[in-house]
């Protein structure tokens, strides 16, 4: 498990690497859509912020189930500062939509 701050008003990216649980790669992503939430709780819990679409680009290789989160600055301008875990919500090109919550934790904090 590891542990990342996130700073309200500054960006922040996160590399995710999908695997199903035989350990391979999982790329049910891979001509669908991904979002990204943090949620309070890892069962079901409060968003915190608004969802963040991301696209099949720069790091992100669905294909290869290598996902990337960007929270730009101005999607973490209107976080709460606390403790939160990622949600993916993964819609597959089928229409199919899987949650995963994971077990790593977002510090977000503020400055100010």
């Amino acid at each position: 498990m590891e542990n990342y701050n996130i700073t309200v008003g500054e960006d922040f990216s996160l590399i995710v690497s999908l695997k199903t649980r035989d350990g391979l790669a999982y790329t049910g992503a891979n001509g669908g859509s991904v979002s990204a939430y943090l949620v309070d709780r890892r069962q079901a819990g409060t968003l915190n912020g608004s969802k963040v679409a991301q696209a099949d680009s720069g790091n992100a290789d669905w294909a290869a189930g290598t996902v990337e989160v960007v929270f730009a600055d101005t999607d973490t301008a209107g976080f709460s500062v606390g403790r939160y875990y990622l949600r993916l919500d993964i819609t597959t090109s089928g229409g199919d939509i899987k949650k995963i919550i994971g077990e790593d934790v977002f510090q977000v904090w503020s400055e100010t």
